[in-house]
């Protein structure tokens, strides 16, 4: 997937990345959790010196259904989720 929406939830304490399809509509996976901040994101290849496989996550807009804003941060959270940083 090159694209799709996201939420930002608290989970035990922490901020958890979900994303999904672009088909659904953020408030069908959001009810019931305490959402954050949601919107849009994009992942794109961007090979590093360290690491030629590593990507570019950026997010983006809003969730409409929601009424809830992208931060600019949130793209931290969803490469955690696609590509975690490798220990070696």
């Amino acid at each position: 997937m090159e694209w799709g929406k996201y939420i930002i939830i608290t989970c035990m304490g922490h901020e958890v990345a979900v994303m999904f399809d672009p088909l659904l509509d953020h408030a069908t996976i959001a009810e019931g959790k305490n959402v954050i901040s949601a919107g849009f994101f994009a992942v794109e290849a961007e090979p590093t010196e360290k690491n030629s496989l590593d990507i570019s996550v950026s997010t983006f807009s809003k969730s409409i259904t929601l009424q809830k804003e992208s931060r600019k941060t949130d793209n931290i959270l969803l490469k955690r989720v696609l590509r975690k940083e490798s220990e070696y």
